[in-house]
């Protein structure tokens, strides 16, 4: 059988036993030191063998409760279609005292995703389990077999608003357009952050688009994010205080898109948008005093067009991610008077297929960052070309280029032109 040691526990007996009351009162006290030091060790040494000895069963009820909860997190992670329950589910089911605990913490439960194999009863059972905690709602539908568990659970928002926190639908566009009245005149007070995604993105047939449709009427005064993916943003709820907006441009909904950002352009701070090929501008230029971050997945002409209708004088960063529209790469140029709506601007970022003469449209940037996609390389054009117009003019206050190794001899190029009419040279950085 294999014997456990306790060395600190030896060398307390052992000093013990050496002690000599024969020895002179100074002997006597340095031995009692010795003791008192050997005592202290063989404590220490006990104390660290109850703590690997104790059981995670005998853990305070809060420290348990945090273990679950860390527990059901991990299993989230890079997963947006991840169960968040089922985590829970088997923890409550180990023992008597972890299902105690489980069911009496209100936020264990509270985070509730549709899967195939839930029913009604279970929904019911997860929603009295919460309590009044906030609540996340996640709806997916990937499959058919999918649909009626997800709309059994988009039952329960509207008894739920009061306490909704997160809304999350992912399906198929006939399965959020027809949850969408049922949302229409609701209240969600404490909602921050909702999310639709089109999972089947639609195709323009030419028809007349789908009429617009307002949701949370009742007001969602806390609402900071709203996402809408895979579809025109003909559906959306009022936008007042509004920091992150992530929406698509389509031209058969120019005029909803117009009053989305129009709604939301005293508060968004960064906005995620992505135009469709054709799309065209209908409506004056719209001012946004508090945008500082602007993502514009587009074509070429598409991109300048948006730009041309968005005023931000806050603007510090712009993310460019330009489709290629076919073997020609046609030149970039804004308005004169459109560079003056960025005056802030400080760094760009470029994805993509880089149309000519990109630079002179942002005489103010500090920073370039260029990155290549798994799935799109950035093609440069004649971004770094010393012949390029204007290029002793060109971006005087650049301080900096971030691009991938491959692009490394043209940024030297660049730079020693610079370096030779007295510009000021960027330093560059590596990123792959």
């Amino acid at each position: 059988m294999h014997c456990i040691s306790y060395p600190a526990l030896e060398e307390l007996k052992s000093t013990v036993i050496s002690l000599d009351p024969s020895s002179s009162y100074a002997d006597v006290l340095a031995q009692f030191q010795l003791v008192e030091v050997a005592l202290a060790r063989a404590k220490l040494e006990r104390a660290a063998v109850e703590n690997r000895l104790i059981p995670i069963a005998s853990l305070p009820h809060e420290i348990l409760s945090h273990i679950f909860k860390t527990h059901r997190d991990l299993h989230f992670d890079f997963d947006p279609w991840a169960d968040r329950i089922a985590p829970t589910i088997r923890v409550s089911h180990v023992s008597a005292k972890w299902r105690d605990i489980a069911l009496s913490t209100a936020s264990l439960w509270t985070e509730v995703s549709s899967f195939p194999q839930y029913t009604n009863e279970f929904y019911h059972t997860v929603m009295h389990r919460s309590r009044e905690a906030p609540l996340k709602l996640t709806i997916g539908v990937r499959e058919p077999r999918d649909t009626h568990s997800a709309s059994l659970l988009a039952e329960f928002i509207p008894s739920q608003t009061h306490r909704l926190l997160a809304l999350e639908i992912r399906a198929p566009m006939d399965f959020i357009d027809d949850h969408m009245p049922a949302l229409r005149e609701l209240s969600a007070p404490r909602m921050t952050w909702l999310y639709l995604c089109n999972t089947t993105p639609e195709v323009d047939t030419g028809g007349s688009p789908p009429p617009p449709q307002r949701i949370f009427m009742g007001g969602v005064q806390s609402l900071s994010h709203y996402n809408a993916f895979g579809f025109d943003p003909r559906i959306w709820p009022p936008l007042s205080s509004i920091e992150v907006l992530k929406i698509d441009y389509r031209d058969a909904a120019a005029r909803t898109t117009h009053l989305v950002l129009r709604e939301a352009a005293l508060t968004v701070y960064r906005l995620y948008i992505h135009l469709t090929p054709r799309v065209s501008s209908t409506f004056p230029a719209i001012k946004m005093p508090s945008l500082e971050y602007i993502n514009i997945a587009a074509l070429l002409s598409e991109t300048v067009m948006f730009l041309e209708v968005i005023e931000a004088p806050l603007l510090k960063s712009l993310s460019l991610l330009l489709h290629r529209p076919g073997r020609s790469i046609p030149t970039f140029h804004v308005h004169d008077t459109t560079v003056g709506k960025y005056p802030g601007l400080r760094t760009l970022q470029l994805q993509g297929a880089l149309g000519s003469n990109i630079l002179p449209n942002f005489p103010t940037i500090r920073g370039l960052l260029i990155v290549d996609l798994p799935h799109c390389l950035a093609q440069l054009g004649d971004i770094f070309d010393r012949n390029q117009e204007a290029f002793s003019t060109l971006t005087p206050r650049l301080s900096r280029i971030t691009a991938p190794e491959r692009f490394k001899e043209s940024i030297e190029a660049f730079s020693a032109a610079r370096r030779s009419l007295g510009l000021r040279v960027p330093r560059y950085f590596c990123c792959e």
